[in-house]
């Protein structure tokens, strides 16, 4: 199995041969999803989760990228504290995706507003 191994910043990451009309049948999915607008069917609930673990101060890192995991868990006090500020989660309304296929949220909470 051939593989590229990737050395950055301390980190190691790996990406394996795969076959080209898989990598465009995602690519051509991804780009549908920016042009209709549409998110990811199990955003909503993923970016639930995701406030609700940083909120407990309990992220979960095994979930992120290694470097992703890295910042989380440097970050995790202030972001609980962010979001003990922020309040009860009141609504998330789905805004876009992104230019790179991200979906994009607002979350209105007791006391903010975060995008």
């Amino acid at each position: 199995m051939q593989r590229l191994r990737h050395h950055q910043n301390g980190f190691e990451d790996h990406a394996f041969r795969t076959d080209l009309d898989q990598v465009r049948n995602i690519e051509d999915a991804v780009q549908e999803r920016i042009r209709a607008q549409k998110p990811l069917p199990e955003g909503e609930m993923v970016l639930r989760d995701v406030i609700e673990e940083h909120a407990r101060g309990e992220p979960h890192l095994d979930r992120m990228s290694p470097a992703l995991a890295v910042l989380a868990d440097e970050q995790k006090s202030f972001i609980q504290a962010e979001l003990n500020k922020a309040g009860e989660l009141k609504q998330l309304s789905f805004k876009g995706v992104s230019q790179v296929g991200l979906n994009i949220y607002d979350a209105d909470f007791e006391h903010a507003k975060i995008e």
